[in-house]
């Protein structure tokens, strides 16, 4: 509340110059100092209030009680600074006592009823808040605020006729007459509820959101006609109001009219006035709907392409045609739909991350690197974008530019160990590739501390010391410990009996190559090879030479296979 300090330091005085009359005439010298010492104090406790100094203000305040329990305007400064948090038992006490030692002085009975609300005593409130009335009845403010404890304590009958006076006094509000109606409406009383829409359609016949309301309430008490004349006189006066329209929609929709409901919701799609984040909630509630019925479906595209076209550069429907599309299976046209979207709504971490998702499933590394890259520079501290390029750019074979994602990715990587590993499972395959072998087995072994079995670095790490030759009892029991986790596949068999082959234990390795070719290996050219090798270690030539034939019919063996077989030997 603000106040003149001239006029606080008036209070004060006039208080003092009353009570001196009744002083004999040897006791006025006494009181003309007291009060001047008072007078002072008051100029120093309000400086220091409005200088923010608060705890010196309040022990000024205080000194003046000290001198004299009366000075209202002391306890009246006491009870604002002590308001609140500070100690809100006190701030009452002495709101009472500046109103018991100056009961005319209209800010202190409106001090002390607020400190009464904000203390949650409801019923002292409103006693207060009725002699400030009493006193000013033209003050619409103590009656907002006497309806506003009335409904703090939940008494919602009490305070219509408050805001009746209010609305006398006033004339007609949007907000006073909307307020009414929701407290009608709570008390369940529907007439007077639409009575108070109807003066406001009275006041303002063109105001097509009084009707919106009325159509609304008619509708939730089943007066389906009275609702719908009530829609119909939007459209009369708006006729290209789209939000009318998508209310039709949900009319017609619950009444079983499916043509007429299909035909108010392609209008409202049409319009340009209907937020587009209304039609993607609906387009969303179709989603759900759509995936197994045709009918629906159908008609989802048709609103997804009329969402386009009524809003050409908003993000919301490319997103939501890309969400269908990908439900749908068809990849490249949901990505160029997420890549048009992106370009609207180049801060959009979900959309971003969606279309890593997407590309990284289809395999399209080249995109996913652009892609990523653009993200990286747009949420530089999401880790999710660096692991994406990273895995883009081992698979594009730039392996410098892959560590170098990883490396900075890996550091925004917080309280999420198995994406953390999955980080060093990358930076080992990306510097095994640069033949950085010994970051290479630093990373495998920094992904096993953390993921101790993870079936893929086990396999990969255990395969690339085989091909070096080096570490191969740690090799042979990583290699050995993948087979015990994922029994009977081709791929860690091979891995297992090739690491065998590397140690020189050959005819054990034959024996988990040719189960390998068993489970399936049979269709690897690389399986093949190994198998061959193996064979011709073990002096079994001719057989040997058969799958190494096999192994370079199948396109994916080493690029030594035709001089093994024109050699007819191994070539290391």
């Amino acid at each position: 509340m603000k106040r003149n300090l001239l006029y606080i330091i008036l209070i004060g005085l006039t208080m003092w110059n009353c009570k001196a009359k009744k002083n004999t005439a040897n006791s006025v010298q006494n009181g003309d100092k007291k009060d001047a010492i008072i007078k002072q104090l008051v100029i120093r406790g309000t400086t220091e209030k409005v200088l923010g100094e608060n705890f010196a203000a309040i022990n000024t305040f205080r000194q003046i009680l000290t001198i004299d329990e009366e000075t209202a305007v002391a306890h009246f400064e006491l009870s604002e600074l002590l308001d609140g948090a500070v100690d809100p038992s006190q701030s009452v006490y002495h709101a009472k006592k500046a109103v018991e030692y100056s009961p005319e002085n209209e800010w202190y009975l409106s001090n002390l009823c607020e400190a009464y609300k904000k203390t949650n005593q409801f019923e002292l409130a409103a006693t207060s808040y009725k002699k400030l009335i009493e006193k000013y009845p033209n003050n619409p403010s103590y009656l907002f605020s006497l309806a506003e404890v009335y409904l703090y304590q939940g008494k919602l009958k009490e305070s219509l006729p408050i805001y009746n006076q209010i609305e006398q006094q006033m004339g007609i509000s949007e907000e006073l007459v909307l307020h009414k109606n929701k407290i009608y409406l709570e008390l369940n009383q529907l007439d007077s509820a639409v009575s108070e829409i109807n003066k406001l359609i009275a006041y303002n016949p063109l105001e097509v959101r009084y009707y919106g309301i009325l159509a609304e309430i008619y509708e939730n008490i089943g007066e389906d006609q009275l609702a719908f004349e009530n829609y119909s006189k939007i459209i009369e006066i708006e006729p290209d109001n789209g939000y009318v329209r998508v209310s039709l929609y949900e009319y017609y929709k619950y009444r079983g009219q499916k043509d007429k409901s299909n035909e108010e919701l392609k209008l409202a799609f049409k319009s340009k006035k209907v937020e587009i984040q209304r039609k993607v909630e609906i387009l969303s509630e179709f989603f759900i709907n759509s995936e197994r019925n045709e009918e629906l479906k159908a008609q989802a595209y048709e609103l997804l392409d009329i969402t386009i076209e009524t809003h050409p550069e908003q993000s919301g429907g490319y997103a939501i045609y890309a969400d269908y599309l990908a439900r749908d299976y068809r990849d490249d046209e949901a990505l160029k739909m997420m890549i048009k979207a992106a370009e609207y709504d180049p801060s959009n971490f979900n959309l971003f991350y969606q279309m890593m998702m997407v590309l990284s499933a289809n395999s399209k590394f080249e995109q996913l690197d652009k892609y990523s890259e653009e993200a990286m520079e747009l949420f530089p501290s999401q880790s999710a974008f660096y692991y994406f390029n990273g895995v883009a750019n081992i698979q594009l074979k730039n392996y410098a530019k892959a560590i170098s994602s990883l490396e900075t990715g890996k550091d925004f990587v917080i309280d999420n160990p198995i994406l953390k590993a999955e980080f060093y499972q990358y930076l080992g395959d990306a510097n095994n590739a640069a033949k950085n072998f010994k970051q290479s087995d630093f990373y495998y072994d920094q992904a096993l501390e953390m993921a101790p079995d993870n079936v893929y670095v086990l396999n990969n790490y255990s395969y690339y010391l085989s091909l070096r030759k080096e570490k191969l009892e740690q090799a042979k029991t990583m290699a050995y410990k993948v087979n015990q986790l994922k029994p009977n596949n081709p791929t860690y068999m091979d891995t297992y009996g090739w690491v065998l082959y590397a140690s020189g234990e050959y005819e054990e390795a034959e024996k988990w190559l040719f189960k390998a070719i068993e489970k399936g290996g049979g269709n690897s050219g690389e399986v093949l090879e190994h198998y061959g090798d193996v064979l011709f270690k073990l002096g079994k030539t001719e057989q040997a030479l058969e799958y190494w034939i096999k192994a370079s019919e199948k396109g994916d063996a080493s690029p030594l296979i035709l001089e093994k077989i024109e050699k007819k030997t191994i070539i290391e």
